[in-house]
């Protein structure tokens, strides 16, 4: 069995502000190595996951920005 995981490619609509604060902390912390970006989103994503376990998101006011 290969050892290589499926990648998916996504794209978002974000706050021009927002995406810039992300890249210029990002870049500083993954020096811009090869893949910085991806590795950013990721962990990112991952500390989403991490700080919203199983949370019952019915009626969230943040679905009303």
């Amino acid at each position: 069995m290969s050892d290589v995981k499926k990648m998916k490619r996504v794209t978002v609509h974000i706050d021009s502000d927002l995406d810039y604060e992300f890249r210029r902390l990002a870049s500083q912390k993954f020096r811009f190595e090869p893949k910085w970006y991806s590795k950013a989103i990721k962990e990112a994503i991952l500390l989403w996951i991490e700080n919203n376990p199983e949370e019952n998101f019915e009626n969230n006011p943040e679905d009303e920005e």
